[in-house]
C-alpha cells in the first residue's frame, strides 16, 4: 500500500493562489518595514533607479541612451526595464514605479517557490515539494530582493523553471514514437526554447539556461522541432550584437568594469588565484551564514547542500536529468567567482542559483525519512519534521532581513535620492554631473550624468578599473566641452580631489550597512589644473620634444607598449605638488602615475637623423634608489633618486644608438621609424648611500620607485 504524503496543490491555479498569498504576506512585512523606516517608498540599492531610468528611456522610445545622446551598454537587463516601461508610460512616475517593481517581485518570488517545488517533487515526493517551496518563501535573500525593485528574483525564476521544464523533457518517457524513441510534449519543447531565449535578456548569468535549453532540445526533439534550439542561441547573441551595433563593443560596459577577464591587472595566475579565493568564500561564508550573510543565512546551510548532493545520487535514479541539472544550476553560482567581487549589493549575483540548493535540502530530508523507515515505518515522519525545522530556521531570520532591507532603503533615500532631488532643484538643466552612483541622480535628478565608474557612460570604465591616475588622465584628454560641470561623489572613491571645486551640498548617513561611504558630496567641477603636469618643471633650452609617455594615461601607455608588470589599481594615483617660483612655474601641478614600480619598460620614437637625445623623467621614491636606464638592454647610465614626492632628472642617450625599423611609406618607398626600447630598473640605494644600513626587507622585495612621465627630447 502506498504511503500517504503531503503534496503541492494539484491544480496549477491553486498552487499559484497559495504561493502568491504567502509571498504577498511576506512582501507586506517587507514593504511595511521600508515605509516605516524611510517614510515613503524607497529602494535599498541605487541600481534600482538605473533600471528605472532605462525603463523611462524605453518608454520614451530611446531605450539604450541612458542620458543625453550617446548610446550606453550599461543595461545589464533588457527584460526588467522593458517590463517596467509600460507602467511608466501609463503614469507610474517617480517613486510610484517602485510599487510596480514590488508587484513584479511578488510574482517572481511565488514563481520561484512553485517551480522549485515541482523540481524537488521529481526527485522526492509531495512532501519534499512542499518543503522546497516553503524554503524559498522563507529565505531571507529571496525576500530582500523580491521587494528591492531589482531583477534578481526574475532571473532566479527563469533559471529554475528552465531546469524544471528541461528535466521533464529529458526524463519523460511516457510517450514514444513508432520507433520507440522518446517523443516529449511539443509544448514543453517550445517552452524550454522560449525560456532559453528570455533568460540571457534578464541578466547575462541567464546564459546557463541557454545551455540547458539547447541540450534538452538537441537530445529529445525530432525533425523540425530541433529548429527550436536556435531560439535560445538568438537570446544569447542578441545583447552583444545589439551593443556591438550601437557602441562598437560587444561586451557590456558593466562586464568591462566588473568581470576579472577584462581587468588589466589579472594575468592567468592572478585570475585563477582570485577565482579560487572567491569559490572558498562562496561556499564557506556566503552559503554558510558567515561574515557576509549571517543576517539572513543560517549557519551550516552549505553542509545541508553538500549532504543533499550526496543523497541525490540515490534520488536521481528515478529522474537522472533532474538530478544532474539541479547540481548544474547550483554550480552555476561559481561563475560569479570570476567577477571582481560578488559581494556587491548583498551578493545579488549569487542568489538566483540557490533554488537548486533547496531542492538538495528537500532531497536530504526525504532521504533521512527513507532511511529511518527501514528501521521502523512510522519514523518516515522524520522527513517533514526535518524539512519543517529547516523552514523554521530560515523563517526565524526574516525579521533581521526586513530590518536590513529597510535600513538600506532608508540609507539610499537619505543619500543618493536626497542628492538626486537636490540636483533637480538646484542644478541648471544643462548640467553634466559626474557621479559614483548614477541611478537616483539620473532618474530623480533628471540631469545628464557622467558615470565615472563607467557602468552607464560608454568608455569610462577602463579608467575607473585602472585607478585614480588614469581617471585624471582621461579627464585631461577629453574635449573641454565634454567634461562634467559638477560632481556628486564619495571623494575617497574618486581619488582626484584636485578636480573637486566648491562644495555645494552633502548627504551624510551614519546608520547604514550597504552604502559606499558615510558622506556623499556635491561639488562644482574644477578642471583648471588639467594639463598642469604635461611639461617638465623647468624649461629645457635648445631642445625639441619628439615623443613622450604619460604614465597612467591608458592611451599613451598602449601606444608606447608600456608593460604593467606586477601593478595594481591601488598603485595608480593622481599626485599633486606645489611648484615654487624658483623651480619654474609657481603653481600647483598634477600628474597621474604609478607607484611601486620595480621596472618600467616602454618604447619611444626617436628622430630619423642622428641627433643627440635627452631622456627626461618625472619619478619619485619613498626611499633613496638608483635607477638603471637601459636602451635595447644596454646600459645607458645610472641615476640616483633621493626620497621625494616628485623628482625630475634627465640622461643623455649618446651611447645608445637607436635601432631602425623599416616601414612602407604611402609613396611606395621606405621610411625609417626608429623606436627606442627603454627599461628603467630599480637597482638599489644610490652609490653614496651604499654603505648605509639596508632598510628591513628591502633586499628581499627589491626597492621600488614611482613613475609619472617620460619625455624624449632632441638637441
Amino acid at each position: 500500500m502506498r504511503r500517504p504524503t503531503l503534496s503541492l496543490a494539484r491544480s496549477g491555479a491553486a498552487r499559484w493562489a497559495v504561493a502568491l498569498l504567502v509571498s504577498a504576506v511576506v512582501g507586506g512585512f517587507a514593504i511595511r518595514a521600508i515605509l516605516e523606516r524611510a517614510g515613503r517608498p524607497a529602494a535599498p540599492l541605487d541600481d534600482v533607479f538605473i533600471h528605472f531610468q532605462f525603463a523611462r528611456r524605453f518608454a520614451e522610445g530611446d531605450p539604450l541612451r541612458y542620458t543625453g545622446d550617446a548610446a550606453s551598454s550599461g543595461a545589464t537587463s533588457l527584460v526588467w526595464p522593458a517590463l517596467l516601461a509600460p507602467f511608466w508610460k501609463a503614469g507610474a512616475r517617480g517613486f510610484s514605479l517602485l510599487w510596480v517593481a514590488w508587484g513584479l517581485g511578488t510574482i517572481a518570488h511565488a514563481g520561484v517557490a512553485i517551480d522549485t517545488g515541482l523540481l524537488a517533487k521529481r526527485l522526492t515526493n509531495g512532501t519534499g515539494a512542499i518543503a522546497a517551496s516553503a524554503m524559498c518563501l522563507a529565505f531571507g535573500p529571496f525576500a530582500w530582493f523580491a521587494w528591492s525593485g531589482m531583477e534578481t528574483m526574475a532571473l532566479a525564476w527563469v533559471l529554475v523553471r528552465t531546469v524544471r521544464v528541461a528535466s521533464e523533457v529529458l526524463d519523460r518517457d511516457a510517450t514514444r514514437d513508432r520507433s520507440g524513441r522518446i517523443a516529449p510534449d511539443p509544448k514543453a519543447i517550445v517552452e524550454v526554447a522560449a525560456l532559453g531565449l528570455v533568460a540571457p535578456l534578464v541578466r547575462p548569468e541567464g546564459a546557463l539556461a541557454v545551455v540547458v535549453a539547447v541540450l534538452a532540445i538537441g537530445l529529445r526533439a525530432r525533425g523540425r522541432s530541433r529548429a527550436w534550439a536556435s531560439l535560445p542561441i538568438v537570446g544569447l547573441l542578441a545583447t552583444p550584437l545589439l551593443y556591438w551595433w550601437l557602441t562598437g563593443d560587444p561586451a557590456s560596459s558593466t562586464a568591462r568594469v566588473k568581470w576579472l577577464v577584462y581587468n588589466p591587472y589579472f594575468d592567468a595566475g592572478r585570475l585563477f588565484a582570485q577565482i579560487g579565493y572567491h569559490a572558498r568564500l562562496l561556499m564557506f561564508d556566503v552559503w554558510d551564514g558567515g561574515e557576509w550573510t549571517w543576517i539572513f543565512v543560517p549557519k551550516g546551510l552549505v553542509l545541508v547542500f553538500m549532504l543533499g548532493a550526496v543523497v541525490l545520487i540515490r534520488a536521481g535514479r528515478r529522474a537522472p536529468w533532474a538530478a544532474a541539472l539541479t547540481v548544474a544550476l547550483l554550480l552555476g553560482a561559481f561563475a560569479t567567482c570570476s567577477y571582481q567581487t560578488f559581494l556587491w549589493n548583498r551578493m545579488r549575483y549569487v542568489w538566483p542559483f540557490v533554488p537548486a540548493g533547496f531542492v538538495l535540502c528537500a532531497c536530504f530530508a526525504h532521504e533521512v525519512g527513507q532511511l529511518l523507515r527501514r528501521a521502523r515505518g512510522p519514523l518516515e515522519m522524520a522527513s517533514p519534521i526535518v524539512s519543517g525545522a529547516m523552514v523554521a530556521r530560515l523563517a526565524a531570520l526574516l525579521p533581521d532581513t526586513f530590518e536590513d532591507l529597510s535600513t538600506s532603503a532608508r540609507a539610499v533615500d537619505q543619500q543618493q535620492v536626497k542628492l538626486g532631488e537636490w540636483a533637480k532643484r538646484s542644478l541648471p538643466e544643462g548640467a553634466l554631473v559626474g557621479v559614483n552612483d548614477t541611478g537616483a541622480l539620473a532618474y530623480l535628478g533628471e540631469r545628464r550624468t557622467f558615470d565615472i565608474v563607467g557602468l552607464t557612460t560608454q568608455g569610462a570604465g577602463a579608467a575607473w578599473v585602472a585607478g585614480a591616475g588614469s581617471r585624471f588622465e582621461r579627464f585631461e584628454a577629453m574635449p573641454r566641452a565634454s567634461l562634467p560641470t559638477h560632481f556628486v561623489v564619495y571623494p575617497e572613491w574618486f581619488g582626484c580631489d584636485d578636480l573637486l571645486g566648491r562644495e555645494l551640498a552633502r548627504a551624510e548617513v551614519l546608520d547604514h550597512a550597504i552604502l559606499g561611504g558615510d558622506t556623499m558630496i556635491a561639488y562644482e567641477a574644477d578642471f583648471s589644473r588639467l594639463g598642469s603636469g604635461a611639461r617638465p618643471f623647468v624649461t629645457l633650452d635648445d631642445t625639441t620634444l619628439v615623443d613622450e609617455l604619460d604614465v597612467a594615461d591608458l592611451d599613451s601607455e598602449a601606444a608606447h607598449g608600456f608593460a604593467l608588470g606586477d601593478a595594481w589599481d591601488t598603485d595608480n594615483i593622481a599626485r599633486s605638488i606645489d611648484v615654487d617660483e624658483d623651480e619654474g612655474r609657481g603653481h600647483r601641478m598634477i600628474d597621474g602615475g604609478r607607484l611601486a614600480r620595480a621596472k618600467d619598460s616602454f618604447r619611444l620614437t626617436a628622430p630619423s637623423d642622428e641627433k643627440e637625445m635627452l631622456l627626461w623623467m618625472r619619478v619619485a621614491a619613498d626611499e633613496p634608489v638608483t635607477l638603471s636606464v637601459r636602451v635595447f638592454g644596454e646600459e645607458a647610465g645610472a641615476i640616483p633618486i633621493p626620497a621625494s614626492t616628485w623628482y625630475e632628472v634627465g640622461i643623455p642617450l649618446r651611447s645608445a644608438a637607436p635601432r631602425s625599423v623599416g616601414t612602407a611609406s604611402p609613396s611606395g618607398g621606405r621610411s625609417v621609424d626608429r623606436r627606442l626600447s627603454i627599461e628603467i630598473v630599480a637597482l638599489g640605494p644610490p652609490p653614496a648611500a651604499a654603505g648605509a644600513p639596508t632598510p628591513p626587507g628591502s633586499r628581499e622585495r627589491g626597492l621600488r620607485f614611482a613613475s609619472f612621465h617620460y619625455w624624449l627630447f632632441a638637441r
